[in-house]
């Protein structure tokens, strides 16, 4: 049986209809994962220390996009904190995880390219989310936003300076302890002492990074400011108990 040209023409395009129909609706079924785990669709580094393994999922209702949390440390939309929720977002918002790494929306819209332009809804309108809660955020007046690059310098600052060997913590770690938020060190030195080598080199180490997570900081300048203030603290005391000893051998060899 032999089809005419409007025929072929119908079928074509019924055929073209049903394939985008079905792009559609893989698309929507589609959930996106964003997170420090290997099989994240949206990868972060591992030394995105804050980003949990598994951070988010993003995914569409049909008519929206929506953001779901299931992060250990939240992640702040627009300057409001989400943890454990699922809200709407649209193109354009301002998307920091743990509040501090930025979602950028040209990595979201390789997986949902037809969320570019904002949804306008009806006000009152009440999403159907498929038994999945929504968190639906008070909008403020726009407010001032530090810029990305900077934000991305500020994370890099951070994950340089908690790396860094922590002398204060090398020289004086049981009062160091107490004022970095971890005031069992000072446990550990009545079993192990001020100057057995094996703590000291531990809390040296890894003690930029323990006080960062222990202890609530005003910003990367404050922690650095204070974790210079002890090491020149330690690494004076250390120079007078050199300093002192070598005195006393003096005088105890004089007086032999």
């Amino acid at each position: 049986m032999k089809l005419n040209s409007n025929e072929v023409t119908t079928f074509l395009f019924y055929r073209l209809a049903f394939q985008k129909s079905k792009n559609r609706i893989n698309m929507l079924l589609r959930e996106v994962t964003v997170g420090r785990a290997p099989d994240s669709d949206i990868l972060y580094n591992q030394n995105c220390i804050h980003v949990s393994n598994a951070h988010a999922v993003i995914y569409s209702n049909g008519n929206q996009l929506i953001f779901k949390d299931t992060s250990t440390n939240g992640t702040l939309i627009n300057n409001m904190q989400i943890h454990h929720q699922s809200i709407v977002i649209n193109y354009g918002d301002m998307i920091l995880l743990a509040g501090k790494y930025p979602l950028t929306w040209d990595r979201i819209c390789i997986f949902f390219p037809l969320e570019k332009k904002p949804t306008q809804f009806n006000e009152g309108y009440n999403p159907n989310i498929h038994n999945k809660t929504v968190a639906n955020p008070d909008y403020h007046s726009p407010q001032k936003y530090e810029d990305i690059s900077s934000k991305s310098s500020n994370t890099t600052n951070v994950e340089v300076e908690i790396t860094r060997f922590n002398w204060g913590a090398f020289f004086l770690y049981p009062l160091w302890g107490f004022a970095n938020g971890m005031w069992w060190l000072f446990l550990i030195s009545f079993f192990f002492g001020w100057f057995f080598p094996i703590p000291n080199l531990l809390f040296g180490i890894m003690g930029s990074k323990w006080a960062w997570q222990n202890k609530r900081w005003n910003d990367i300048n404050h922690f650095v400011e204070v974790q210079d203030s002890w090491k020149k603290w330690g690494i004076g005391l250390f120079i007078a108990n050199i300093f002192l000893f070598v005195l006393f051998f003096i005088i105890l060899m004089a007086t032999a």
